[in-house]
């Protein structure tokens, strides 16, 4: 396959060209906020698009739903809307739960599709109540782990905490 070299790249600087047209295989990129991170990505995707591959095996995952909708918008001003609907954009935790309600059977823990995936602000939740109390640990009135249980146990029966 021939590679080509599209004019876009031209508005990208040395660092992210090279990043876009790195080829196959892992590449990680650590960059600070500003710096052009999603546009690498965008102009990444459309680099492979331009090149032969073919948007529905494209996959790039984010961290945030707001993310998503921003990176959708910027690869479809990019590539356009009929291919940038083709290309699966997600947050990791939304694409694994896809990929688990599809083939859990893969998994051979059954034919059950009756799960739930915790969102990341779970824990998050979790890791700031385990903060807060290992901060009060010194009143040894309780485990870290026993409240965390209790706090679960709680959850998943649906027992709410009342209004003050």
């Amino acid at each position: 396959m021939q590679i080509t070299t599209p004019t876009f790249l031209k508005q990208l600087n040395p660092s992210q060209q090279e990043a876009v047209t790195h080829g196959t295989g892992p590449l990680l990129i650590i960059a600070g906020p500003g710096s052009g991170k999603t546009c690498t990505v965008v102009h990444s995707i459309a680099y492979a698009i331009e090149n032969g591959e073919v948007p529905d095996r494209i996959v790039a995952f984010t961290f945030t739903r707001k993310a998503i909708s921003e990176l959708k918008d910027r690869v479809t001003e990019v590539v356009g809307q009929e291919r940038a609907n083709n290309v699966w954009i997600s947050t990791f935790h939304s694409f694994c739960g896809s990929v688990l309600s599809q083939d859990v059977e893969a998994l051979g823990i059954g034919d059950t599709r009756d799960f739930t995936v915790k969102e990341l602000t779970h824990n998050y939740n979790e890791m700031r109540t385990r903060a807060q109390i290992d901060y009060i640990q010194h009143h040894r009135f309780a485990e870290p782990d026993e409240v965390l249980n209790f706090i679960n146990k709680c959850e998943e029966r649906d027992i709410r905490p009342l209004a003050a």
